[in-house]
């Protein structure tokens, strides 16, 4: 019996690959070069199936998005647009920039951008979207690989949005303090504080104050689970909540559902509130935008201030 001698393998796969001759079949001589001559041009740096030409960036320069309206009929045109959803020839999508943002895009020649306002749902960082109440920008231009391209978009609401709610407290307050409510909530003439004109509402916390306000009763919309949205500009030095108050047309009780804790802002903000899941789950009913909030105990007096509401949906 003869043993394996593993150093006899080494000294095969030791040898050059050709080192002996290769013999080949007559009759299989011509398949066989011209097998080698399509694997050798496959394996040249230069074979595009392989390595095919890359194609050269331009890039969009987009530093904020602009809101333009009627404010007669549409309240202040405050916004919080913080991204770009940038979309090129109706169908690429690569999502959402943060503004202000350069883009890069892989295309060239006669190009379509379009550009959808993004905001973020509920304040929510992980909750952006492309704001379905907004119309998209869109535009034609030339793109050349390696330029930058300066955009300068403008959205508006689109033609069949509802304003179910305009408040800005300039001319009246549709908000009223509920029955249990004790905190102070009134409207204040005074332009140093307010957002936008000359009057905004203010709420103060002291001790162990609780606030609930309520908007006058809305209908819901007719279009089923349509997008519906409180738009608010607000600043605090505490949390305050958004609740959403069912009122049944014939009978029952009224539910209230909680909708989102705002956070402090020291400065004037704003924020998409979406409404649409809770109402979406009300029957026969009306409804009733709710802000409630007791005082912080890290504060010695809350305060809170609210203008330019808008309750609005298509």
């Amino acid at each position: 019996m003869r043993w394996f001698n593993p150093l006899s393998l080494n000294l095969f796969f030791a040898q050059p690959l050709f080192a002996q001759p290769l013999f080949v079949n007559p009759s299989l001589k011509p398949l066989a070069a011209a097998l080698l001559v399509v694997a050798g041009a496959c394996l040249a740096p230069s074979c595009e199936l392989i390595n095919p030409p890359e194609q050269l960036p331009t890039y969009l320069r987009i530093d904020t998005i602009i809101l333009e309206g009627n404010p007669g009929e549409q309240g202040f045109l405050s916004h919080n647009i913080s991204e770009a959803w940038v979309v090129i020839n109706n169908q690429l999508s690569l999502s959402a920039y943060q503004l202000p943002a350069v883009v890069p895009v892989l295309a060239e020649g006669p190009t379509t951008i379009t550009i959808n306002a993004g905001i973020r749902r509920n304040g929510l960082s992980n909750s952006r979207e492309a704001y379905p109440l907004y119309e998209f920008y869109a535009v034609e231009r030339t793109l050349q690989p390696f330029d930058t391209l300066q955009l300068n978009p403008v959205v508006r609401y689109q033609n069949d949005i509802v304003f179910s709610l305009l408040e800005n407290f300039e001319t009246g307050n549709n908000f009223a303090p509920t029955l249990e409510s004790n905190a102070s909530f009134e409207v204040i003439n005074d332009p140093s504080l307010a957002f936008e004109g000359n009057r905004c509402a203010r709420v103060l916390l002291e001790g162990t104050e609780y606030l609930e306000i309520r908007s006058g009763e809305k209908s819901l919309p007719d279009v089923g689970l349509a997008p519906v949205y409180l738009e608010m500009d607000y600043r605090c030095n505490q949390p305050f909540e958004v609740w959403v108050r069912s009122v049944p047309l014939f009978s029952g009780t009224p539910i209230s559902s909680f909708i989102v804790s705002v956070a402090p802002k020291d400065d004037w903000n704003k924020i998409y509130v979406y409404l649409s899941e809770q109402l979406g789950q009300l029957d026969d009913a009306v409804y009733q935008i709710s802000i409630q909030a007791i005082r912080d105990p890290g504060v010695e007096v809350g305060e809170i201030y609210l203008d330019n509401l808008k309750l609005l949906y298509r």
